[in-house]
């Protein structure tokens, strides 16, 4: 979970990575580090900490034509200017990057000790530094070098390496890369979204391919594999998906969520397409539906899972990436793998995918960025087109995806018209809640009480348990406070017994059908002291605080970000950094 940016051209070098550097930092912001070539010297500039381009103190000597960079979110070794990237073989030969783990670093680290190699940081990345560095010693070629480093390492790993004669190689397995050109330069990332205006054609990068960029600035990509010459596959850059700042909104959170009326209206134009007909006539075809993914998407899975069953009767389980396994054996040419991301590239949930698909499985991916490794490996693959977002916390992507999981349910059912309306009516009533003083002064009233608690629970039924779920998340995200989410009909079972006096209980009363059993637990927990909040489509709704939501029948995602809202308030509240929260990252690439 780190981002990978080179440049070569005619340009300052290190100010075009670090200016790369800081639009990845939602990918990783531990610490950063800058490699380049010096008078036929590589130089290196690593700190810790997230990466401060005005702060940053340059001197003549970063004057490059080639760099490299890095931005990490730690996996093997504490946060500390040792660990951190670029790391440098040990004759200054190469610098290298890496995003991913290497799984059996441990026993290839104490085989290279005992063949004398020094390790300087706690890093697996320092693994395959070494074993490149034990290939070269060999006569072998950057190629067959890395070849056979890739036959050694387990684990989706994506390297990239600048060599002291100016040459940059990079492998791309697991991790993201694309690569981006101008008239006069070469880019490489770990996402689409860091690159240049300037950057008007892009190649994503596939698994095991290898790009290289001579030190004249001649680009070649390679099969790791067979070693054969390939050819880019060169697109014009799509600028909707380039990060255009923060627009004047204080935060890029806060921004993303006044989009969701965009993203909902993005949403009804996709209805209208061939492919997502043809995404509609898959589940169909099918016996059998899962919905994988991990984080808030998992939540999304859920919902989407949720509208199969109830509005399409169709047989569909939700599961999340990292423990979906289990489920593997029962999965074969009658099913269908529904998998939401915003990245499309989540390492858990691309394991899950791919071991359906070798089980004959048909795939439907619904992916915020397009060409993304989910979507190449799709039968069907739909895009989101909410556009970039930067936030770690991931906002109107979620409302994306739920709704799409409405929209594609009433599909199946006939009734596309019905559900667009519906779709429509929500962007609506969305735009006037964003507008409301009244609606943002009483979340920021409930954000400042909850900001002094410890714990708060959420309850949900129904179509509002996975909403109350991402509400969970949010609060968790931002405000680095315990929140719990429980469907409203367990809260006996075990919640109850500690509810005390204060304790902070948040309802969501999205119909008439969750009404009654929703108003028994919340009079229930009442009664025992709880401070009670509730979102509902009714005034009649016995609790401390309520805000009435505006009435149609897609109230629980008026409430999906509206719960998000106050996970943004509350984090505001308490003064954490709401973009980058700390020890979690944007695109979750290793396990």
């Amino acid at each position: 979970m780190c981002g990978i940016y080179v440049y070569s051209g005619k340009n300052q070098a290190t100010d075009q990575v670090l200016a790369g550097l800081s639009r990845l930092l939602y990918r990783g912001y531990d610490s950063w580090g800058v490699a380049w070539l010096s008078d036929g010297q590589l130089k290196l500039k690593k700190q810790v900490g997230a990466l401060k381009v005005k702060q940053v103190k340059l001197s003549k000597s970063y004057n490059s034509t080639t760099a490299l960079g890095h931005t990490r979110w730690a996996t093997h070794g504490a946060v500390r200017v040792k660990n951190a990237h670029p790391h440098l073989s040990s004759k200054n030969g190469f610098a290298l990057v890496q995003n991913g783990i290497v799984e059996n670093f441990h026993e290839l680290k104490k085989s290279l000790i005992d063949q004398g190699y020094k390790f300087i940081s706690d890093t697996d990345t320092e693994v395959i530094v070494k074993l490149i560095e034990r290939e070269r010693g060999q006569g072998l070629s950057w190629l067959e070098s890395l070849r056979k480093v890739y036959e050694l390492i387990h684990g989706r790993n994506t390297i990239a390496l600048l060599t002291n004669q100016g040459e940059i190689w990079a492998v791309r397995y697991g991790s993201p890369l694309v690569v981006a050109k101008s008239n006069q330069a070469f880019w490489l990332s770990s996402d689409v979204v860091s690159l240049p205006k300037e950057a008007k054609k892009i190649a994503f990068v596939d698994n095991l391919k290898v790009v290289n960029l001579d030190e004249k600035g001649n680009l070649s990509l390679f099969d790791l594999k067979t070693k054969k010459k390939l050819k880019p596959r060169w697109q014009t850059h799509n600028l909707d998906y380039t990060d255009e700042g923060k627009q004047g909104y204080k935060h890029y959170m806060l921004k993303e969520l006044n989009q969701s009326p965009l993203v909902i209206k993005q949403l009804v134009k996709l209805a209208k397409e061939a492919k997502f007909k043809q995404a509609v006539k898959l589940v169909k075809q099918v016996r059998q539906v899962f919905v994988v993914g991990s984080g808030s998407a998992g939540v999304a899975a859920g919902q989407i899972a949720y509208y199969l069953r109830t509005i399409a009767q169709v047989p569909a389980v939700s599961l999340i990436g990292a423990d979906a396994e289990s489920y593997l054996s029962l999965m074969d040419q009658e099913t269908l793998v529904i998998a939401p991301s915003q990245s499309g590239e989540t390492a858990d949930v691309l394991e899950v995918l791919e071991a359906a698909l070798a089980r004959k499985a048909k795939l439907l991916t619904y992916v915020n960025m397009p060409d993304s490794m989910m979507t190449r490996l799709a039968d069907v693959s739909l895009l989101a087109q909410a556009g970039p977002e930067i936030c770690v916390m991931s906002t109107k992507v979620v409302l994306s995806q739920m709704a799409f999981g409405y929209l594609l349910a009433q599909a199946v059912v006939k009734k596309t018209k019905e559900a667009t309306n519906e779709l429509n009516r929500l962007a609506t009533n969305l735009e006037e809640m964003l507008a409301s003083l009244d609606y943002h002064r009483q979340l920021k009233n409930w954000a400042k009480a909850l900001s002094k608690e410890k714990d708060i629970y959420l309850l949900g039924k129904g179509s509002g348990f996975n909403v109350v779920a991402e509400g969970m998340i949010k609060l968790i995200e931002g405000s680095y406070l315990h929140a719990h989410a429980l469907p409203a009909g367990d809260l006996k079972h075990y919640v109850i017994t500690i509810v005390e006096s204060g304790t902070p209980i948040i309802g969501l009363v999205q119909d008439e059908t969750v009404l009654k059993d929703m108003t028994s637990a919340l009079t229930e927990v009442k009664a025992r002291g709880a401070k009670t909040y509730a979102l509902s489509y009714t005034q009649q709704t016995p609790v401390d605080e309520i805000l009435v939501l505006p009435k149609s029948k897609l109230v629980e995602l008026e409430a999906l970000t509206t719960l998000q809202f106050l996970g943004y308030y509350t984090a505001k509240e308490l003064g954490n950094n709401i973009d980058k929260p700390r020890h979690i990252a944007k695109s979750v690439t290793v396990k």
